[in-house]
């Protein structure tokens, strides 16, 4: 495995009342946990983003990458995601609406009360200029298949 990719397969922290995998919280999930009380919204986001980061610190171990938590070693990344969806119940924007958040806030740097694994330095336009997400169906399974590919410098910066 490459020191400049990273994979990652995290599996759904979600079941059906009958055991089966369900899909990660997505966006309609997000919206429903915060009309009901904001501090459950909060406390499914800190979850979800925990559930990712752990997973996420187990690869990087495995794999020999090393954290991105200084601005002068850390390059930018690019990401794909494939969601793998147990059925086709939910629609796209939904699934990747959702899901990426959490994701993205676990690769990311931790900061404040976020708890990120530090596979990327930053989620914003700079340190992550592409993320391509994809949704696949597999009957009774439910995780996602994460790729980080690290660039080799900054884009614009001095040769």
């Amino acid at each position: 495995m490459s020191r400049h990719m990273l994979t990652v397969m995290i599996p759904s922290n979600r079941t059906y009342k009958d055991g089966s995998p369900k899909g990660m919280d997505g966006l309609n999930e997000i919206i429903s946990y915060n009309r009901t009380n904001r501090y459950k919204a909060a406390s499914i986001e800190r979850e979800n983003v925990e559930w990712c980061a752990w997973h996420i610190k187990q690869a990087m171990q495995q794999q020999g990458w090393q954290p991105m938590l200084n601005r002068k070693t850390a390059r930018p990344c690019q990401v794909a995601v494939t969601f793998i969806e147990p059925n086709r119940r939910r629609d796209f924007s939904n699934i990747v609406g959702g899901g990426l958040k959490f994701l993205l806030d676990a690769l990311s740097r931790p900061r404040g009360n976020k708890l990120g694994a530090a596979a990327i330095y930053d989620d914003s336009q700079t340190w992550l200029p592409t993320c391509v997400p994809h949704v696949r169906t597999e009957k009774g399974q439910a995780y996602l298949y994460v790729t980080v590919v690290k660039y080799d410098r900054l884009e614009g910066a001095d040769d």
